[in-house]
């Protein structure tokens, strides 16, 4: 099974000309079929590809199966086999950045009511926030051990946020799926000397 982003576009490629002029083209609709359906557009964007765009973002960690049928001739008079099958999965959220700590800030101390801000890439969706995230302290620290982090917010990046929300991702990223992200803030369920 492949992993897709929830932005991707669904790609067929044949290795031989199937919709090659106006008067010998295949009706896409009538072969390539999603489940669960993708609205979108479906197209031939040349000769030996079919493409569908969706309308909007993938669900983050849903998974497609996509079906070609072989109910149709190439231009040389080929056939498939059978119809053509394949699956992917949306990719699921992912930690793209946070504050007060990251991958570039790296604060020297916390105070002991500290919260975390992270930013995923979509939406969380968690049974069981408790086992989601935790802070580990050695035992050489003041609170030795564990202290678990609860899920106490979860909102999407406004225009009031810090350069670090609304740029998480890296300025490269497809901002296509920029509302797609979300601020989480973590506490921890007992005070620890940060």
């Amino acid at each position: 099974m492949g992993e897709a982003t929830p932005t991707a576009q669904i790609t067929v490629t044949f290795d031989r000309p199937v919709a090659g002029s106006l008067d010998r083209t295949v009706d896409a609709g009538s072969i390539f079929r999603t489940e669960p359906n993708i609205e979108g557009k479906l197209e031939w964007r040349d000769p030996v590809t079919l493409r569908l765009v969706p309308a909007k973002p993938l669900k983050p960690g849903s998974s497609y199966k996509v079906t070609v049928a072989d109910r149709f001739e190439a231009m040389d008079g080929s056939r498939l086999a059978q119809p053509f099958e394949f699956s992917f999965a949306v990719s699921g959220p992912a930690a793209i950045g946070g504050l007060p700590v990251s991958a570039e800030e790296h604060p020297r101390f916390l105070g002991s009511q500290a919260t975390f801000d992270v930013v995923f890439s979509s939406e969380l969706e968690v049974s069981n926030p408790r086992n989601l995230a935790y802070l580990e302290f050695d035992k050489v620290c003041q609170t030795a051990g564990v202290v678990r982090l609860k899920i106490t917010g979860q909102r999407t990046i406004n225009d009031k946020d810090p350069w670090q929300y609304r740029e998480a991702g890296g300025w490269d990223r497809n901002r296509a799926a920029d509302p797609l992200r979300r601020v989480v803030t973590f506490a921890p369920e007992r005070c620890a000397a940060l």
